[in-house]
């Protein structure tokens, strides 16, 4: 155990070293520069020191999301947005025959209806929707 925190340790110290050399330039960078020099440190065990670093977890880029866009209806309950969800994933529960159910979002009203017992197939979908709301 004392054997195991020695070299712990010692690879701490390394990786310090050849990060602050790097000048925190990344995750990249750093595995070449370790696997030219010291081959027997895992990569694991740099993901581990890079997730401590605070100065690489400041300038690491932050992911942007994307953004949707608007539904622009020309009148009453013209357009929709409909979120799908497919259960048949997860079967468990009431959900074992109902293969799906559905969320649709009005532009003007934006109210929300709920469709359950829905078959996900898109051209059922397109009639049930034709037929119970336009």
């Amino acid at each position: 155990m004392v054997l195991d925190w020695i070299v712990l340790e010692a690879d701490y110290t390394i990786l310090r070293d050849v990060h602050e050399k790097t000048d925190h330039d990344g995750r990249d960078k750093m595995r070449v520069e370790v696997k030219q020099h010291y081959y027997w440190i895992p990569s694991k065990v740099i993901s581990i020191y890079l997730s401590t670093c605070v100065a690489w977890q400041i300038t690491k880029p932050v992911k942007n999301h994307v953004v949707s866009t608007a539904i622009v209806s020309f009148g009453f309950l013209t357009r929709f947005q409909i979120d799908l969800i497919d259960l048949r994933t997860r079967p468990d529960g009431e959900f074992k025959r109902k293969p799906g159910s559905s969320t649709i979002l009005g532009e003007i009203s934006k109210f929300y209806w709920c469709i359950k017992d829905l078959d996900v197939n898109a051209l059922e979908l397109n009639f049930d929707l034709t037929q119970g709301y336009l």
